[in-house]
């Protein structure tokens, strides 16, 4: 099974991999950004530990979410 990363991989880089009513990011942008979120979290040395992020459904939830699972944090999505 391909991981996050080898499956963006497979993509042009200047191709758009999401699109919002405000923004259009690359996949070269997109990895940019989800590796800058996975370094943060690994700096907060959460390994073995359980993280809550309450975010609205967009692309700040998106790249930390991806971010997480890059960096194997024990991600879980919170509903209020």
């Amino acid at each position: 099974m391909a991981t996050i990363t080898e499956t963006y991989a497979k993509h042009p880089p200047e191709k758009i991999a999401l699109q919002t009513l405000h923004e259009k990011i690359t996949y070269r942008t997109w990895n940019e950004r989800v590796c800058q979120t996975a370094n943060w979290l690994d700096s907060l040395n959460l390994s073995n530990h359980t993280v809550g992020f309450l975010l609205p459904n967009g692309t700040p939830f998106l790249l930390l979410f991806t971010g997480a699972s890059i960096c194997r944090v024990d991600f879980r999505s919170l509903r209020p």
